[in-house]
């Protein structure tokens, strides 16, 4: 992280509890650092002073805060903090995922979209959705929402084109949706 390292900037790190796998952030290039776990976005407030000199606070899997996280990063913004948040913007169903969508909204700088390559073997286009597997197989669109990979065994998520993405009752799962 540059600004740790290079900036002498202190820098927090938080992730929701919710994501028991670890409570380590991780980067692409291999930096780790040990987060603070909260339940809801609210919580961050707590663990934050506004700041002397300049701070940097990082949120990670932030596709699992309550709307709370909203008005949180708002406030820490206004105190002064350099605010950095990831997470996924759309669930496995290709539907926004919790906050994000609002978050990219209110961000004062460009959003940064990264994405993996399809994991579909011989097939090299962007990995732009995430596919959740159940034993292997495209999970059914009435499964809830979030279900934390590694949780539960039969659970995996893997990164799908448009073409392989799959979603085997979501046809039928949006009309109930919309006949209700």
């Amino acid at each position: 992280m540059r600004a740790r390292c290079y900036g002498g900037v202190t820098v927090h790190y938080f992730k929701p509890s919710l994501d028991v796998r670890t409570d380590t952030i991780s980067s692409r290039d291999g930096f780790q650092a040990k987060a603070i776990l909260v339940n809801k976005g609210a919580d961050l407030l707590e663990h934050l002073v506004v700041p002397t000199e300049p701070e940097m606070v990082i949120i990670d899997e932030a596709q699992f805060f309550d709307d709370s996280i909203i008005v949180a990063v708002q406030v820490l913004k206004r105190r002064g903090f350099n605010v950095v948040i990831a997470g996924l913007g759309l669930d496995y169903r290709r539907n926004p995922f919790g906050p994000m969508g609002e978050l990219m909204a209110i961000s004062d700088t460009p959003v940064v979209r990264k994405y993996s390559v399809c994991t579909v073997l011989g097939c090299y286009e962007d990995g732009i959705y995430t596919q959740r597997l159940r034993n292997d197989l495209p999970d059914s669109a009435y499964s809830p929402t979030t279900i934390v990979d590694g949780v539960d065994g039969s659970i995996t998520y893997t990164s799908r084109c448009e073409k392989h993405h799959e979603i085997p009752d979501y046809s039928e799962y949006l009309l109930k949706l919309l006949l209700k």
